[in-house]
Formats: structure tokens, C-alpha cells, sequence
């Protein structure tokens, strides 16, 4: 395994995530190995008080933008 130099974020591909999506590379194994090592952020979504989540319960986070 080498650990790889810092290096700018990445994109994540859209066709694989929902959203903004960014990674940075920490380490990648030699062939044959296939190992990889990402540090990868998630942007949230703006989300508004009252406004179902996933979960199906009303968002109450005094945080939610508006």
C-alpha cells in the first residue's frame, strides 16, 4: 500500500450519488490488491423547519436554514 501525497478534493461521479459529493485520496494498494483508502464529505441539503426527513418525522433542528 502507498500512501498517496495530499492531493485537491475530488467530485464524486452524480450517476453514483444524490447530491454534492467530494473525496480525497489517502491511500491505494499495488495490483493485484484493489484496496483503497477515501476520505469522503457529503454537503446537506438546505432543509427548512417542519419539512418531512427521511425518517418521515418533521425536521425540528433550530440549524435548518430557511
Amino acid at each position: 500500500m502507498e500512501v498517496q501525497p495530499k492531493q485537491p478534493s475530488a467530485k464524486g461521479p452524480a450517476e453514483r450519488f444524490t447530491g454534492d459529493v467530494w473525496y480525497d485520496v489517502v491511500a491505494s494498494g499495488e495490483a493485484p490488491s484493489r484496496v483503497r483508502v477515501n476520505v469522503v464529505r457529503f454537503t446537506p441539503e438546505p432543509v427548512t423547519p417542519g419539512t418531512p426527513t427521511r425518517s418521515g418525522r418533521p425536521c425540528t433542528s433550530p440549524r435548518a436554514s430557511g
